[in-house]
């Protein structure tokens, strides 16, 4: 997936979160874009059933409307 710059992204919100082992944190689908920075440890979730896992130095752009779990 290509990043498009035709339209800038706006900065809405931020959020620090830590997750403990084995916690289930969202289960959603929403209209924007979510940027995930990961300071340590592993994340793994689901978009539209495919998994996904982010690691400590890792980033991933969650994309909207797109069904997401974990």
């Amino acid at each position: 997936m290509k990043l498009s710059f035709d339209i800038l992204p706006q900065f809405i919100c931020f959020s620090s979160r830590e997750f403990y082992p084995g916690e289930h944190h969202i289960d959603r689908c929403i209209n924007e874009s979510v940027l995930l920075l990961m300071k340590s440890g592993v994340l793994n979730f689901e978009e539209d059933g495919v998994p996904v896992s982010i690691k400590k130095g890792e980033y991933y752009i969650q994309r909207p409307l797109i069904h997401q779990t974990g």
